[in-house]
């Protein structure tokens, strides 16, 4: 993966962060960790309950912006500090919004994709029906296909998988289906093909109707790849082909 930063990064800066990407990827491989805490199925079951009586009886917008708000201040804190903060409660938080809503996932992931800051990802969160939320994840989304210039923040990206890892880590499996999709559409815009087909697959394993990693395994299937890429590609051939024949 080239070098994709305009923010005065050097190449052995992305190369750090590359490793270290490669590194956190491989450990997920290895089953679970001692230093996250495992996080029982019932308890997870348990918060959803609750979260879905709220939004019957306080309202949807105001339930989801007092329970989202704590696991999106720790991911975007995480994301400025370079430092990850997720707290055992909020991970049981963010696996309770997936079995009611999947905006808490769409706003973090967005979080990554882009340069989105806390209140637009809290808003993305919380009101996924709003005009700005609605253009903010549909741009960030699509970018990734369709402008050249939408390229991967690495340490942003880092501490991203990082938090997945922790995630997936602490989570029961029947749970991780749309960390996997996530953690899938994360890797393939960076270029890490193989482990965002891993991911894809894993996540549509646990739930077949897992739309987010069916995206991705399509694209790959089909070889399309995110533009940054594409036009990266299509510059070294400029580069490298010799004169033209007709």
């Amino acid at each position: 993966m080239k070098n994709t930063s305009d923010k005065g990064r050097s190449t052995s800066d992305d190369a750090t962060n590359e490793r270290r990407i490669a590194r956190i990827l491989r450990e997920m491989r290895g089953g679970p960790r001692a230093d996250y805490e495992r996080i029982e199925a019932e308890t997870v079951e348990r918060l959803h309950d609750e979260l879905h009586s709220r939004r019957v009886t306080d309202g949807i917008v105001d339930t989801d912006t007092v329970w989202f708000t704590p696991v999106v201040d720790q991911w975007m804190r995480s994301i400025d500090v370079g430092e990850e903060m997720l707290t055992t409660d909020s991970v049981v938080r963010y696996a309770a919004a997936n079995e009611e809503t999947l905006a808490l996932r769409d706003a973090l992931l967005v979080s990554l994709l882009s340069e989105a800051d806390r209140d637009s990802v809290l808003r993305m969160a919380c009101e996924p029906h709003s005009a700005d939320s609605v253009h903010t994840v549909y741009d960030a989304l699509t970018a990734v296909f369709t402008e050249s210039t939408a390229v991967p923040d690495l340490p942003r990206c880092a501490m991203g998988v990082q938090m997945h890892a922790h995630l997936l880590k602490a989570l029961p499996r029947r749970y991780t289906a749309h960390v996997h999709a996530s953690l899938a559409y994360l890797c393939w815009w960076m270029g890490f093909f193989s482990e965002a087909r891993d991911s894809a697959e894993i996540a549509l394993d646990i739930n077949p109707s897992c739309t987010l990693a069916d995206i991705i395994l399509n694209a790959l299937r089909f070889h399309i790849m995110p533009a940054w890429a594409d036009f990266a590609l299509g510059e070294i051939d400029d580069d490298n082909c010799g004169p033209c024949e007709t």
